[in-house]
């Protein structure tokens, strides 16, 4: 095999002590006279040391610079987390080992669980208080928020959810065949929506109320070669021998894509624009991507964090960290010259509370005497707005515009003070736009929009998801929490500066510019609203416009943005609020904005990985501006989230993946997101462990989903 990776073993306990790729790169592991995972050495000399007490626990590791973060245990149990700046996070547990109480320095949360293990109750730091109920299968009977509203749900003979019915008294149907394939959902609209499947259990059709249709055709090996949406067009893919994708033709265009021996893309074709090649490091990091005249370069410390970005101008941005990396400073300089500062400071919390330099710039917004919502924590009125919706909880009105929706969720039309429709192909990728009679198409790389057509082709240069560097001639600056801060030219002149709100309303100054990537990169379609992927955000309400499709795994708010901490987290997927950036390797960022480092790295469950091409070029997991993981990060942050929710939660993460994969991820509606979560009976098992199975969801979706 070409991707083989050869390793040696230490004789007494058989594990692996080298580990070299089909590069030639080799890894070296280090154990204790107990097996236990000492040290471990990337392809370039980096080590990161741990250190265990007496009944194999770990308590410390240390990173490459010599940072380092502890761990104290009461027996078995982790009851204290120190980070290389000496702040502390501390877990309170009961006797069943279940962590029932965590201080983050200032914050407090508990939880409290029933006789069969399931939490019953979640507080957070502010004494709002979520309850759960339970049948005695361990089947979610409801959720009451801390505003006393109730969603119930009911069940089958085989467990499996066929009501769910919300604070408002609307409710969901399910119907499923005798595999447990689901065959029908009606919404709260009464809208249905129809799922056919072969003798595999694959879907092979989904019919919407609308009439549009989604129909899926598969190889040999159940690889989905082609998805056709009556409303958008087909779909189709190209694979190698190991199963990664070639290539992905839409009625936009073709993208197609090449990889080295162990799997790193390597180059990427779009249809109308020059082909990028991707250069790694013996680590795998990203060290350049380059496209006809243009280079992007970036640079790293010993902790794979990335100290430098080269754009393709010959600006270069410079990042700065203290000891937990976390960002405390961003330099822009062109040649010998610095055009621009930004400086950050944190409480206690690891929350930014101070921003600085030169290109500080924050807006404040009007103030509004008073809002009012409903059971559904639907927003009613606004100052003086009034605001509609339909059953399904999508907004109808705001007060200014009328807003339209097909069957599927998706917004389609915008009436009142502009017109405006969307349109979305089977993936559920927006593929055009028209706005005041303007219209846009997009061809993507995975979720990345790569290419604006409107006549002619604007391209569009990205790295991972939201990381645009250059679309047409002009090069983008970002700050820390990857919001668009500046325009430059090719010389590289600022021509064009954002000023941004906390939620987001952005103010622009200098050149008028058509660009829409904005704050944190997510696209400002000039109608009010920015394009989050799976919903749409309205940051003068500071929140979404319809539900999350996670529905309760993202919180009991299904309209809030980013847990109402724009300042620290972002949602590129509309789904679910992220630190802005990854956490250090081989850490997960908690609910609370803290990291956990997993005790135990030598014990974590064995989990198999199939084969698919990386969702974007950045293999081994890039640090986003703001600090975080390098060499194998990406992959080892997906692995460390997927273990860290199956210690606490089992297989839940894998189920939710599986239902999102199997029936039919690509061509169905956000909103069957929530009816995959529902089935796993997870909307408040997962409270707990949320961050690191919200992770490894999305990681093993990306992995099993197709194509990416």
């Amino acid at each position: 095999m070409p991707n083989r990776r050869p390793r040696a073993y230490e004789p007494v306990f058989s594990r692996p002590i080298s580990q070299t790729n089909a590069l030639g790169h080799t890894s070296l592991f280090e154990y204790d006279n107990k097996g236990q995972l000492t040290k471990t050495t990337d392809p370039l000399g980096h080590s990161t040391v741990y250190t265990y007490n007496t009944i194999g626990k770990m308590i410390s590791t240390t990173n490459a610079l010599g940072f380092t973060t502890i761990f104290t245990y009461d027996g078995v149990d982790l009851v204290a987390q120190q980070d290389p700046l000496g702040r502390v996070i501390r877990y309170f547990v009961d006797t069943g080992g279940r962590t029932v109480q965590v201080t983050d320095r200032w914050r407090r949360t508990r939880s409290e669980f029933g006789p069969q293990n399931l939490m019953t109750k979640a507080t957070d730091a502010q004494g709002n208080m979520t309850q759960m109920a339970y049948d005695l299968n361990g089947n979610l009977l409801s959720v009451t928020d801390a505003r006393n509203n109730i969603t119930r749900f009911d069940y089958d003979s085989s467990d499996r959810v066929i009501t769910r019915t919300d604070p408002l008294l609307a409710g969901d149907t399910y119907a499923y065949d005798l595999n447990g394939n689901m065959t029908q959902m009606k919404d709260r609209k009464g809208q249905a929506t129809t799922m056919q499947y072969d003798l595999l259990n694959r879907r092979t059709q989904a019919t919407f109320a609308d009439g549009g249709v989604i129909t899926y055709t598969y190889d040999l090996v159940s690889r989905v070669q082609a998805i056709t949406d009556t409303a958008s067009g087909p779909i189709s893919h190209s694979y190698d021998a190991l199963d990664r994708l070639t290539s992905e033709t839409t009625p936009q265009g073709a993208v197609s894509y090449g990889y080295d021996l162990i799997g790193r893309r390597t180059a990427m074709t779009v249809t109308n624009d020059a082909t990028t090649l991707y250069a790694y490091d013996n680590a795998s990091r990203l060290t350049s991507m380059s496209k006809g005249a243009g280079t992007v370069t970036f640079g790293y410390d010993n902790a794979h964090r990335r100290t430098s970005t080269t754009l393709p101008n010959g600006i270069v941005q410079n990042y700065g960290f203290d000891n937990a990396s976390q960002t405390q400073a961003m330099t822009y300089t062109l040649g010998a010259a610095t055009i621009g500062t930004l400086s950050y400071g944190y409480d206690n919390a690891g929350q930014r509370v101070q921003m600085g330099g030169s290109f500080a710039r924050t807006g404040l917004p009007q103030p509004i005497a008073s809002a009012s919502y409903d059971a559904g924590n639907r927003q009613l009125t606004w100052g003086t707005k009034t605001l509609t919706y339909d059953a399904n909880g999508n907004m109808t009105n705001d007060g200014t515009n009328t807003y339209g929706w097909n069957a599927r969720n998706q917004l389609t039309s915008m009436t009142g003070s502009l017109s405006a429709s969307f349109g979305y192909d089977a993936k559920n990728r927006r593929v055009n736009r028209t706005v005041n009679s303007v219209s846009v198409g997009y061809l993507h790389d995975g979720d990345n929009p790569v290419q604006e057509i409107t006549g002619s082709a604007t391209n569009i240069w990205a790295g991972k998801t939201d990381e645009f560097f250059q679309r047409g001639n002009q090069t983008m600056l970002r700050d820390a929490l990857g919001s668009v801060i500046g325009l430059a030219d090719a010389n590289g002149a600022i021509v064009t500066q954002y000023t941004y709100e906390p939620f987001g309303l952005a103010s622009v100054s200098g050149a008028a510019s058509d660009n829409p990537f904005q704050f944190t990169s997510r696209e400002n379609d000039g109608t009010g609203l920015y394009f989050y992927r799976a919903r749409y955000f309205a940051p003068k309400l500071g929140r979404f416009i319809s539900r999350d499709p996670l529905g309760f795994g993202a919180g009991p708010n299904f309209y809030a943005y980013v847990d109402g901490d724009p300042v620290n987290k972002t949602d590129p997927m509309g789904l679910c609020a992220a630190a802005a950036s990854l956490p250090p390797l081989g850490c997960i960022v908690l609910l609370d904005g803290t990291v956990w480092c997993p005790p135990e790295p030598g014990e974590w469950p064995e989990i198999k990985w199939p084969q698919k091409p990386e969702q974007q070029a950045y293999d081994d997991g890039e640090k986003d501006e703001g600090g975080g993981s390098g060499g194998d990060g990406y992959k080892k942050v997906c692995r460390v989230a997927c273990a860290i929710c199956t210690l606490i939660m089992g297989d839940i993460a894998l189920e939710i993946a599986a239902c999102m994969v199997e029936k039919g991820f690509g061509g169905r509606s956000w909103e069957y997101f929530e009816e995959c979560a529902i089935q796993a009976k997870v909307a408040a098992k997962t409270i707990l462990a949320a961050a690191p199975c919200l992770v490894c969801i999305a990681c093993k979706v990306g992995e099993w989903s197709d194509p990416k």
